[in-house]
């Protein structure tokens, strides 16, 4: 509750926060589920605690996920009008955020989708989002090939933001990697 009041926060801030809620939960054996972000940051954490995580971490599950932000035209056109304050303005117009997400979330989109996607925009500070676009600059490709954690990658075939990218975000991981292409799918949702 306190990230918008935070100064800055770092790949290194996300990663020691995953770390500690596995602690405190006293997780072994753990699937990470990450979602777009999370899926990041669930990357980081297998790359900078490789024995931490070969004992507490069985699978890693990426869901419309990335290795470097931003990695298309539509994710940087995302991040800075999110971080301008301008998408908070296209999310009070119901009709606006109804196209916009439509075009996000492809098949899939319904009007519950449409609300908890305006909720999470408005009730994130513009500098929030500038923050994480920042935490998440590292690249993470050319380390890919030392996660020997099985992992599934799944992303929609019309992902605005990581379709385009997937094959080269993930092109360095292993024969543990499997990736499934969802047909007529947009943006993922949680």
């Amino acid at each position: 509750g306190q990230s918008a009041k935070a100064s800055t926060f770092s790949q290194d801030d996300l990663t020691t926060d995953l770390k500690c809620v596995l602690d405190y939960f006293k997780c072994d054996e753990a699937t990470i589920v990450g979602y777009g972000l999370g899926g990041y940051v669930a990357q980081s954490l297998v790359l900078k605690h490789q024995k931490y995580s070969k004992e507490k971490v069985a699978r890693l599950v990426l869901l419309s996920s990335f290795a470097v932000s931003p990695c298309s035209l539509w994710e940087r056109i995302f991040l800075v009008s999110v971080s301008s304050g301008l998408m908070h303005a296209f999310c009070r117009s119901k009709v606006i955020s109804r196209v916009i997400a439509r075009r996000l979330f492809g098949v899939a989109f319904n009007k519950t989708m449409l609300e908890e996607w305006r909720r999470s925009i408005l009730n994130t500070p513009p500098n929030v989002w500038k923050k994480t676009s920042a935490a998440t600059q590292s690249d993470l490709r050319k380390n890919q090939g030392n996660i020997s954690i099985p992992t599934l990658i799944i992303c929609g075939d019309q992902d605005l933001f990581y379709s385009s990218c997937q094959k080269s975000h993930f092109a360095h991981m292993r024969g543990h990697a499997e990736r499934i292409w969802l047909d007529r799918m947009g943006h993922l949702t949680p």
